[in-house]
């Protein structure tokens, strides 16, 4: 969750943080990617095929999630679902 969002205690909880490369942050910052709790990629439906391909997207992605980034990852994905709509 964004800092401009966070309480203090939030910007300072490790949980609240996942490690992307510069590409992926991006695509996560923007709401255009998201992970559900098992930390399988969700990609927004408003990126292009050839962009997902450029950008290496591939619906398999899965990275580990800690239970306490779930809380978080709850939230961004509102958001992210808000973008779809």
């Amino acid at each position: 969750v964004p800092w401009s969002d966070c309480t203090d205690e939030e910007r300072l909880d490790v949980n609240n943080g996942i490690l992307l490369s510069p590409n992926f942050d991006s695509l996560f910052d923007r709401h255009l990617i998201s992970f559900n709790d098992d930390g399988l990629i969700q990609i927004s439906p408003n990126i292009s095929r050839g962009d997902k391909e450029a950008l290496g997207l591939l619906d398999s992605i899965q990275i580990p999630i800690s239970d306490g980034m779930v809380t978080y990852l709850v939230r961004h994905r509102e958001k992210f679902k808000e973008k779809i709509r």
